[in-house]
């Protein structure tokens, strides 16, 4: 794993509590925590599943998101001024049915590309559809392959990865206090067994009526960690969002954390 220049960071945040402005509040919250991962020198930031509309499944066939969406291009402006690319979560517009659950590669100056989740958990397939394809990307001299959530409780997803030689896995998720330990155990065991450095971005708070639990992590290629976020309920009232950042320094891979405020709380 040779990274050039890469800093690259997973961002946990408070997701929206209000639909009517989930998504114009959640993209507030983006853009506020992107200024500030562009401060730090950031050139990846993986956000959770569905970080722009939140995990409202039943909403999900209301507005999903193409790519001439004011809030993709709001956000790929700002990618560009910071250059900085994102890994952000919405509903995306299926024109043969149901939408899919999606993760959306904003790079500066580069077409968008779009991952839809491959594995649903029990009761998604009632509001969307399923993925077909893997999608994975270089950034800064790292091969890096996309999940969201379900994904990472299937052993094959990773393992493909690992078969194109990558060496970042990231995964998008919303995960409860309950389902905490046995998910994290899976993908420290994928570091370990596929010598992946594994990032998993996290919701703190309550979205689509799941309490997720925070604790977003990072583990190094060897499963030891190298950053975790703090738990929901151990987050100040006044403490937004966190960012866990890993920059390879004289060839280890060295973290930090920040915290703030969101712009429209």
């Amino acid at each position: 794993m040779n990274a050039m220049d890469a800093k690259i960071a997973v961002a946990q945040f408070k997701p929206s509590p209000f639909l009517d402005k989930v998504l114009d509040n959640n993209l507030l919250t983006h853009l506020a925590i992107m200024k500030q991962a562009g401060q730090c020198g950031v050139t990846l930031l993986v956000f959770p599943e569905m970080s722009l509309s939140g995990y409202e499944l039943e909403r999900a066939d209301t507005n999903p998101l193409t790519p001439s969406h004011v809030a993709i291009q709001t956000l790929q402006q700002q990618a560009e001024q910071l250059n900085l690319s994102i890994i952000v979560g919405a509903p995306w517009f299926n024109p043969n049915g149901k939408p899919y659950i999606a993760s959306l590669l904003i790079r500066p100056h580069l077409p968008l590309l779009v991952y839809c989740k491959m594995h649903l958990h029990a009761g998604e397939e009632k509001y969307v559809s399923r993925g077909h394809s893997y999608l994975d990307f270089e950034h800064h001299g790292l091969h890096i392959g996309m999940a969201i959530c379900a994904d990472t409780t299937h052993s094959s997803h990773p393992l493909h990865y690992a078969h194109l030689q990558a060496d970042v896995y990231v995964a998008s998720v919303l995960i409860t206090e309950q389902g905490y330990a046995k998910d994290s155990s899976l993908l420290q065991q994928y570091a370990k067994e596929h010598q992946l450095m594994v990032m998993m971005a996290n919701f703190c708070g309550v979205s689509g009526g799941w309490e997720a639990t925070g604790k977003s992590c990072i583990w190094a290629n060897n499963g030891a960690v190298l950053a975790q976020a703090e738990a929901t309920t151990d987050m100040c009232d006044d403490v937004d969002f966190q960012l866990l950042l890993v920059e390879q320094i004289q060839g280890v891979w060295q973290a930090m954390s920040h915290a703030g405020t969101s712009i429209n709380s």
